[in-house]
């Protein structure tokens, strides 16, 4: 019967392993890593402190309709007019809301007035006087201003906003735009001054 001969196990100096006992190996490399984190936590932290010495950050606090978002607005469209372009298709849709949100409001004002001074169904037999015929020149003559205004507004309505469904709406038009804020709303922008970029951080405040 033959005798089987097994091979003789390597030690792990003999596979290349580092020289010293497998703890000493674990503990220099646990140690070399965590040199390496620490190294990258500092630079993070070095990288965040020079970003904060370029930031300014802008707190926007006023009532409704002050004004507040129309101030970043502005800010944007003279900082970074290329974010703005970005965004004008999206306000296209905005600005229509704007316009029929005027235009209700004239058409339930004046709903409002024509009510008031009717005390009773009209009467089409109903005899004009001298005082009605005076009450009708003064509203020609209030009404005069619009309908000198008319052909304008007709032109800007035809080439402008509202005549054509491709258009965007004009720097004008977002400036002019009210639009209620809700909550907090922060805006970042990037501005280049004296050679250097910093971080604009303006906090919009909704208004009560």
């Amino acid at each position: 019967m033959s005798t089987v001969t097994l091979p003789q196990l390597s030690t792990a100096t003999n596979v290349g392993w580092p020289s010293g006992t497998g703890s000493e190996y674990y503990d220099e490399e646990a140690e070399r890593v965590s040199l390496l984190i620490d190294e990258g936590i500092k630079q993070e932290a070095q990288r965040r402190k020079e970003t904060r010495k370029r930031e300014v950050r802008v707190l926007l606090l006023g009532q409704a309709e002050s004004g507040k978002s129309t101030l970043h607005k502005q800010f944007q469209l003279f900082y970074t007019s290329h974010t703005l372009e970005r965004e004008r298709p999206s306000w296209r849709a905005v600005v229509y809301l704007n316009i029929i949100r005027a235009v209700r409001t004239i058409v339930n004002g004046l709903e409002f007035e024509v009510a008031q001074s009717i005390d009773g169904p009209p009467d089409p037999d109903f005899p004009i006087t001298k005082g009605i015929r005076d009450e009708i020149a003064a509203m020609i003559t209030e009404l005069k201003p619009l309908l000198e205004a008319e052909p304008a507004l007709s032109s800007e309505m035809n080439g402008g906003l509202c005549g054509r469904a491709s258009a965007y709406a004009r720097s004008e038009d977002i400036l002019n735009v009210r639009i209620q804020t809700l909550g907090v709303v922060e805006h970042a922008l990037s501005v280049k001054q004296a050679g250097k970029d910093y971080t604009w951080r303006m906090y919009d405040v909704g208004g009560a």
